[in-house]
């Protein structure tokens, strides 16, 4: 909003760039921190629990045969 500012009014467009660039990333990590805290509650629904264990399954093994390939 900054960037494509008119010289009539200036000083809005910044101000609103600036509630822009601070309100994002806060409403982002709120709706992260709900998702954190359905999860660990088991609020979420089964099905996106079960993508969510299966998710961290497959990580964990690829971190054990990364350590593995590193071993050798």
């Amino acid at each position: 909003m900054w960037a494509i500012r008119t010289g009539k009014d200036q000083a809005h467009a910044e101000r609103f760039g600036i509630f822009i660039g601070l309100w994002a990333p806060t409403f982002m990590i709120i709706g992260s921190q709900l998702h954190m805290e359905e999860s660990n509650k088991g609020l979420a629904s089964p099905q996106l629990q079960a993508i969510s264990d299966q998710a961290e399954g497959t990580a964990d093994e690829s971190r054990r045969r990364v350590d593995q390939a590193a071993s050798r």
